[in-house]
């Protein structure tokens, strides 16, 4: 009787001690999601941008006619979406970037991992949809998609196009060494991760690499989005030719990015 009451007063002292370690790591996890909302908010938007695109896409398909309001929603649609994506890259690299300061204490590591994760699900579409553009455009040539566009309508609004902070000097530097659309193709994905490359250290808390890898890759992410800045204004054509080559440049954008 003895022994199985030690028993129990051992079983119940494990007990005690493991249900404050198993709140903590409970509030710890909590605490994350709530971190990563607006990261995640911020995804869900950009990606409704680009659903809107697609929308249209599959509308030209459909009636196999394209107006000026289907190649405008093309286009608001993609240059929202790289916005919005170049944002995430933003939010999540300054926010692996405090927690590599401080070691942990502060930011977090857990948006950059879902950024990285999301990624190639997301090169994956926008390389789907500009092949689906590539093909409307190759129909339109041939006569059997009509085209209803003016040059002037096709174009994004300047209204909502997204204000870049990065705007300046080294923007005009860029363009004057950036080639234009044709330029800038799809390369090996191993060659063109930004972010990719950050991901091991960040995710082993190996603090150091952590924030040397987001630091240097600083001056890369800037170049990309100004280059694919660059490869937009230099599409050419038709309302839908000048879609499926801006689509390429998205693609080569997130490629590049992640």
């Amino acid at each position: 009787m003895k022994r199985f009451n030690v028993c129990l007063l051992v079983f119940g002292f494990g007990l005690t001690l493991a249900s404050p370690m198993a709140q903590a790591q409970g509030r710890s996890v909590e605490g994350t999601q709530v971190a990563m909302q607006p990261f995640k908010a911020e995804l869900s938007s950009a990606q409704a941008k680009l659903a809107t695109a697609e929308a249209a896409v599959e509308r030209i398909g459909s009636t196999r006619r394209a107006t000026a309001l289907d190649t405008a929603a093309i286009d608001k649609g993609m240059y929202e979406y790289a916005a919005g994506f170049k944002a995430l890259f933003e939010r999540a690299t300054r926010e692996a970037e405090l927690a590599a300061r401080t070691n942990g204490r502060q930011g977090n590591i857990d948006n950059l991992l879902l950024f990285e994760e999301v990624a190639s699900a997301e090169e994956k579409r926008v390389q789907k949809l500009a092949a689906r553009l590539q093909a409307l455009s190759s129909s339109a040539e041939r006569g059997e998609v009509q085209l209803h566009t003016s040059s002037a309508a096709s174009e994004p609004d300047e209204r909502f196009l997204p204000l870049d902070p990065l705007v300046g000097a080294y923007d005009s530097f860029v363009a004057c060494f950036s080639g234009g659309w044709e330029s800038w193709e799809l390369i090996p994905r191993a060659e063109a991760a930004i972010a990719k490359p950050c991901v091991p250290p960040c995710a082993a808390k190996n603090w150091n690499a952590c924030l040397q890898c987001i630091v240097n890759k600083v001056p890369a992410a800037i170049a990309t989005w100004n280059q694919f800045k660059n490869c937009w204004d230099s599409a050419s054509g038709n309302g839908l030719q000048k879609a499926w080559k801006r689509a390429q440049c998205l693609a080569t954008f997130i490629q590049k990015l992640a």
